[in-house]
């Protein structure tokens, strides 16, 4: 339910600042370029699915205007690193995988 709500409140602020946008007039390379900075932020913030759904966006540049284009392409080669452990952590147990590495287990 809660991670619903981070992905709902995302879209709803996103379709806010660009109704706002529209509405105000406010059309500006700026706030297009600002807009796309926080989706991306966003992506990043929101995990490993929404970081693949802007790098996939990213090469569509029949669909997504060029500041978003620009921006999202910066998931390609600039999503910043986490721990190993936090890797094993999630995915270990999806795979049903034991941690044997005290017994001498890699």
């Amino acid at each position: 339910m809660l991670r619903q709500f981070q992905v709902g409140s995302v879209i709803l602020r996103f379709i806010g600042m660009k109704l706002w946008d529209f509405f105000s007039r406010n059309r500006t390379l700026s706030t297009r370029k600002q807009r796309a900075r926080w989706l991306t932020s966003q992506f990043l913030i929101l995990g490993p699915t929404f970081i693949k759904i802007g790098q996939s966006l990213s090469t569509r540049a029949d669909l997504i205007p060029p500041e978003y284009i620009e921006e999202f392409a910066k998931l390609q080669d600039q999503v910043p690193s986490f721990p190993l452990k936090l890797v094993r952590s999630t995915i270990e147990p999806q795979f049903g995988i034991r941690n044997n590495r005290k017994r001498g287990g890699q």
